[in-house]
Order: structure tokens, then sequence, then C-alpha cells
């Protein structure tokens, strides 16, 4: 990643800068913002400029992504969901995008998404944990949903009401109480402070694989949480894909488990358990790519 430049121009657009974007918040699934980026030794700095031009629907979020003027589009995040059971075995949970998806069809990903809000702009792993959180619905025994529990750092995010809203979509997980699951941040070899200011001031400070996506212009920001699940067999696991597109339209794309070798060795289809084939295996996205490589090294 180079040093970039002070100035951030787009070409004229109707793009509304910040003063307009709280209006569009609650009715747009996100709200993306142009800003500076600089790669330190030690460190990644994202400068977002005191009054930044955002991107609330799909045409201004095309200019943003497809202009190449010294700015990068924040904020996105992906989340790998690690479930350790009782025994001490980890697996890494990964998604495969359908045929229709955008972008990357047919490829496995980690859970991915975008800022909802500019508060999300201004501390990006708040994206990371909620679009994680979101986009699975694990439940075991058939009878109660996770419920991960972390420490205070992640108290700025309604995890128990994300769970439940994610529950809430299918009669297979609507009525299931919640099991508490002890959470926490699984550090990846390769994280680097990543630090964001605004007018000024530091907003937030965290640790993150930070990865460019070059077919957007976009900054990812990577991380990796580790769930204990109290059960003693994958089998008493039930994983159901939380995405949902256009309201309540819920996707069922296929769930794939890697052990921490690289290998593909168990899979979920609307909750129930599948064994892939042997030397199963799907391109990944450039997210995923990047998490699974320190993963396993």
């Amino acid at each position: 990643m180079n040093k970039q430049t002070e100035t951030i121009e787009l070409p004229k657009t109707t793009m509304p800068n910040l003063s307009a974007l709280k209006a569009y918040e609650e009715r747009n699934s996100f709200a993306l913002v142009a800003v500076r980026m600089e790669e330190e030794t030690d460190k990644i700095i994202i400068t977002i400029p005191d009054d930044p031009l955002v991107a609330i629907n799909k045409e201004d979020r095309r200019v943003m992504e497809f202009t190449r003027n010294n700015f990068y589009r924040a904020a996105a995040g992906g989340l790998l969901i690690i479930l350790e059971k009782k025994d001490g075995e980890k697996i890494a949970t990964t998604i495969l995008r359908d045929n229709k998806a955008p972008t990357y069809p047919n490829h496995l990903t980690s859970c991915t998404g975008l800022s909802a809000c500019f508060e999300e702009v201004l501390n990006p792993e708040l994206v990371t944990v909620r679009e994680g959180l979101e986009e699975l619905v694990f439940k075991i025994s058939g009878t109660r949903i996770v419920l991960p529990v972390f420490d205070d750092s992640m108290s700025e995010i309604n995890i128990r009401a994300i769970i439940k809203d994610g529950a809430s979509l299918r009669p297979a997980t609507e009525e299931c109480p919640l099991v508490e699951c002890q959470a926490s941040i699984f550090e990846l070899p390769g994280q680097k402070t990543t630090e964001v200011y605004w007018k000024g001031k530091l907003r937030s400070k965290f640790s993150s694989i930070i990865v460019i996506d070059e077919g957007v212009n976009g900054i990812d920001c990577l991380g990796a949480i580790k769930i204990k699940v109290p059960i003693d067999d994958w089998n008493e696991l039930e994983i159901f894909d939380g995405e949902v597109i256009g309201g309540r339209n819920l996707l069922n794309r296929d769930i794939y488990a890697y052990d921490f070798y690289g290998n593909i060795i168990l899979g979920w289809k609307s909750g129930k358990i599948f064994t892939p084939q042997k030397k199963t295996s799907f391109p990944q996205t450039p997210v995923l790519r990047e998490v699974m490589k320190v993963l396993i090294n």
C-alpha cells in the first residue's frame, strides 16, 4: 500500500456529503465514505476528511468504487468465525457465494459486509463483528441458539439483538432459547494496529489485517473470533445462512468448514451437516484468501 495524497477528487455527481448522511442511514443498508490511507512500519492510518463524500445508493457506490482519484472506499469488514468444541478441536467456517452473487460468484468467503452508518466508518471493527454475527446462525443439540459472550471490548454492539433477529427469520430457529458461549477475538498473525482519525482526533484503534480490494478500491478490515461451543461432536451443531436480501428474502448458501491445515472437512446445508467429498475445494474471495493464508501458515 502506498502513501496517498491529501486530495480527494470525485467527478461531479449528486453524491451527498456527511451533512446529508444522517437522513439516509435508517433507510439504506450501507453508508460508505471516501477516505485517505497511509501505511507506516507498525500501523495503518485511515483519515476521514472533515466533511467527506458519502455513498448511500448503488449509483453513488459505483462512482466511489470505480473512480481512482487518490482515495479509498470505507468501510468494509470481513470476519472469520472459528468454532471450538469441548475437546479443543477447531474449525473455520466459510460461506459459498452462489452463482448470482454480484461479485465473486461461486467463491468461498468469510462473513463480510459494509458499514451501515457513519459510526461504523469511524470504527470499522464494529462492521467486522456485526456482519459476522448476522450472517451465520449456530444451533446446538437441536434446541439452543449460540449467543457469543465477549468481554467489554464488544460493549458497543448489541450482540443479543443481532443473534435474536437472525434466529427469528427461520422457523427452525425462531423459537429457540439462547445459550451463552464464551467468545473472544482470535489474533491472526500479521495483524497491524489500525487508527482512524476524523477532524484531527483519534476515533478508534484496533488490531486488524488490512486488505485493499482492488476490484472496488475498498479498504477491508479483516479479523477473526473464536466461539467455544458446548458440544462433543460436530454432528450436534446446525449452521444456517443468516443473510437477507431484499428485506426478508433469506439466502440458503452452503456452509463449509476448514480444519487448521487448510482442508475442507465439513459442510452444512439448511442447517444439516454433511461430509464433503475428499479434496473438495473452491476458489476463495480475496478477503478469505488473506485470512486463511495467515491462519494455516
